[in-house]
């Protein structure tokens, strides 16, 4: 099922048992049987792409501006975004980032922010054939 599988972590080592599932299917159950239709959910899904591309410039703007309080915040707003439509690969990305960021770990901050199109991209097509299939 593809919501069992499983991405490379930002850092390019596969994902362990211990890491979050692509999608976060109960949730994306609950959703659908609260009265969000497939349909609904795949149109907040093309909002949701538009909004995380605003929030991956931010945060790459601001980490070259060494502004990781800037880089924070942007992967805090991601992080809830997709948490908010059970996109759990993509939240654990931001959730990295944001870590990296209040820690002061650039270094860290950029090579997860250089991996986050690639894991939405992938995460995004689980997400609608999940919801297609």
């Amino acid at each position: 099922m593809p919501s069992q599988e499983r991405l490379p972590d930002p850092g390019g080592e596969p994902r362990g048992a211990s890491q979050p599932p692509v999608l976060d299917q109960v949730y994306l159950a609950a959703c659908l049987r609260g009265g969000l239709t497939a349909p609904k959910l795949l149109q907040m899904a093309d909002l949701f792409e538009l909004r995380m591309e605003e929030d991956r410039l931010a945060m790459r703007e601001a980490l070259e501006a060494g502004n990781l309080d800037g880089v924070g915040a942007a992967a805090h707003r991601l992080k809830g975004s997709a948490g908010s439509l059970g996109l759990q690969g993509i939240r654990a990305c931001a959730a990295g980032i944001e870590e990296a960021a209040k820690t002061g770990r650039q270094a860290a901050c950029r090579s997860a922010l250089a991996a986050l199109p690639a894991v939405c991209a992938d995460v995004l097509r689980t997400f609608r054939a999940h919801l297609c299939g």
